[in-house]
């Protein structure tokens, strides 16, 4: 009779040890899910601000990149000397001497003197329509 009850307390024990590892082993299996879960929640967020960074770096470079193109068709030699000659109009200071002419006018290699009347005459326009 010993024997049997002891036979008997062994089998529950060991159905209670399998019983502690079967829990165990589904909440390790519950632990491994949540943390998968966890880590495709955090590679979806990764691509979506990489995603966002991506299109505000391509936004920012096409809008220099469009800048860039407009500035070189606006920066033309004739515009560049036209905006010379509109900081030079608008400097109140008073010059006096006999080479002051040529310091504004001869600017460089290749200045014609044909574009320098014509830059002379829209700026004389400009200032007589600014009046």
């Amino acid at each position: 009779v010993v024997e049997k009850e002891a036979e008997t307390e062994r089998k529950r024990a060991l159905i209670e040890a399998e019983k502690v590892a079967q829990v165990a082993e589904i909440k390790f299996g519950q632990k491994v899910m949540e943390k998968e879960t966890e880590k495709k929640i955090s590679e979806i967020e990764d691509s979506a601000f990489l995603a966002r960074q991506k299109a505000k770096a391509d936004a920012e470079f096409y809008t220099a990149q469009r800048a860039a193109e407009a500035n070189k068709l606006k920066l033309t030699p004739e515009y560049l000397q036209l905006m010379k000659f509109k900081a030079i109009a608008a400097n109140s200071k008073i010059y006096f001497g006999s080479d002051i002419p040529h310091m504004f006018m001869e600017s460089g290699p290749g200045s014609s003197s044909s574009r320098t009347s014509k830059a002379i005459d829209i700026l004389s326009e400009d200032l007589q329509n600014l009046d």
